[in-house]
């Protein structure tokens, strides 16, 4: 059996302290950073953080741990995924939920009142799409794309990556059971394994 250790950087996630970090962790043999969204305070931002951690290492996965997905449009996210798998193949290990834990930060990721949950699910929908098709045509409550493009195969499917590779997290019934929750994110309140 291969044990995986994996850190969350906490405080010591601020601009201040990151670079250091994410080398030290590189130099121990820690196999992944996860990056909190945390928008007040001074906590670096989790894409941007992954991208910086991807780009100073060779080995260390880094995800997020966890990012709200409702109130992003989820072709933007999978741009991002596909650009990060490109760049870092096999390293960037995204995590969702649907809100932030910090009740003053909801307000940032606007989304219908009451539709957390199905925004959530249909943004997943198309956010998997556009990963693992050339080109989407969605029409859905939410979102509507035509004939849209991300960019080549090759970084849609590495980013796509493998159902265990897929999490999800949060306390409602969207992030366990829902139609693309295959598990939860430990210290999210996700119920699951990942």
């Amino acid at each position: 059996m291969k044990i995986r250790i994996g850190i969350g950087l906490g405080a010591a996630a601020s601009p201040d302290s990151f670079a250091a970090e994410v080398s030290h962790l590189e130099e121990l043999g820690i196999d992944s950073l996860w990056l909190s969204e945390m928008v007040y305070g001074p906590l670096v931002e989790p894409f941007t953080g992954m991208t910086y951690a991807l780009a100073r290492t060779a080995r260390l996965k880094v995800g997020t741990g966890v990012a709200v997905l409702p109130g992003r449009h989820p072709v933007l996210v999978a741009k991002q995924l596909a650009s990060l798998a490109a760049l870092a193949p096999g390293r960037a290990l995204p995590v969702f939920g649907l809100q932030p834990a910090r009740r003053d930060e909801r307000a940032l990721f606007p989304v219908p009142p009451g539709q957390r949950g199905a925004v959530f699910d249909e943004s997943l929908e198309l956010l998997r799409m556009m990963l693992r098709q050339e080109t989407v045509s969605f029409d859905g409550r939410f979102f509507t794309v035509d004939a849209a493009s991300i960019g080549p195969q090759r970084s849609r499917r590495a980013a796509a990556g493998r159902p265990a590779r897929r999490r999800v997290a949060g306390q409602p019934r969207h992030a366990r059971r829902g139609p693309h929750g295959t598990a939860g994110h430990p210290g999210s309140g996700g119920g699951g394994r990942p």
